[in-house]
């Protein structure tokens, strides 16, 4: 199931895609509080609301930081993704960098799993692979953040969680392409040193 233990009525699918028509539908020059509580007015769930709303802020917030993330994703793996998804990934990235800790590894796994396999095996083989990390969205992040918060805060951080999610990326990685190349030991991850 992808039902969530926090208390949502809906499933993670359905806030996923709530969030990405709340993110898609924003128009940086309306007040940011006003749109957020009309485009939540149907939403009486309280921790969906705070869930819907603490991705918006997030995305909108980290949207430079995010788009660095997705151009590389999109640049290295062109054959494979789709840029109509820049949204989803951004969700998800925006997730699995600032708010991994605040998650249940069993909900993270029902938040992977409520996507589609293909585009979370290709998302998630990049996000834990530091070398495609350090080579293709290092540089533009350190645009805007200090060498040492993106080297210990993201990566850093990316690369000590490998551990506790090798089982999700396995999972997901055995859907999306009907086998599993590495195996669940993090020192078989090769390409993600």
């Amino acid at each position: 199931s992808t039902q969530s233990t926090w208390g949502f009525k809906m499933k993670f699918g359905e806030l996923i895609d709530y969030c990405i028509r709340m993110i898609n539908g924003f128009n940086p020059k309306n007040a940011v509080t006003s749109y957020v509580e009309d485009f939540l007015k149907n939403v009486t769930n309280p921790y969906e609301k705070v869930f819907i709303t603490q991705v918006f802020y997030g995305v909108i917030r980290y949207k430079s930081f995010l788009k660095a993330f997705t151009e590389a994703l999109f640049t290295q793996k062109s054959s494979s993704t789709n840029r109509g998804d820049a949204t989803l990934y951004w969700i998800m990235a925006y997730i699995s960098i600032f708010r991994l800790d605040e998650l249940s590894h069993d909900d993270y796994r029902r938040l992977i799993q409520s996507q589609d396999p293909v585009k979370m095996n290709v998302f998630l083989q990049f996000l834990y692979s530091t070398d495609d990390l350090k080579q293709h969205v290092r540089a533009e992040w350190l645009k805007e953040y200090d060498t040492s918060y993106i080297d210990e805060k993201v990566i850093g951080v990316l690369q000590k969680n490998i551990s506790g999610v090798n089982d999700i990326l396995a999972g997901v990685e055995k859907k999306a392409t009907g086998h599993v190349v590495q195996t669940t030991s993090p020192v078989s991850y090769t390409h993600l040193r």
